[in-house]
C-alpha cells in the first residue's frame, strides 16, 4: 500500500550549523560536541550535515556501524567517529 502523502522534512542547513554552534557554546571549555548521524542523519543527508555539522563546530561524529563510518569516511577525513554497534559481518 502506497502512501498517498509521504513524509517530508525540509531541513535548513543555516538553522542546522546554528544549532551546532549554540549547542558548542554551552558546553564547559575542556568539552567537545559530537553530532549524532546515524541512519542517514536520521534521513536528512548524512554527507551533507555531516559536513555542516563539523564546519559549524563540531568535534566528532556518531554513526550507527562500522560500515556506515566506512562510507561517511571519504567525506570527513580528519574527523573522529564513533561507530554505536559491530554489524553481524564485523
Amino acid at each position: 500500500m502506497a502512501l498517498k502523502n509521504a513524509p517530508f522534512a525540509d531541513i535548513s542547513l543555516d538553522a542546522f550549523a546554528a544549532n551546532v554552534a549554540h549547542a558548542k557554546t554551552t558546553l564547559a571549555v575542556q568539552s567537545q560536541l559530537m553530532v549524532a548521524v546515524k541512519s542517514d542523519a536520521y534521513g536528512h543527508g548524512v554527507a551533507e550535515l555531516s559536513q555542516v555539522a563539523i564546519t559549524a563546530g563540531a568535534d566528532a561524529l556518531a554513526v550507527l556501524d562500522i560500515a556506515a563510518g566506512v562510507s561517511l569516511r571519504p567525506v570527513i577525513p580528519e574527523t573522529p567517529l564513533l561507530c554505536w554497534l559491530l554489524s553481524p559481518h564485523d
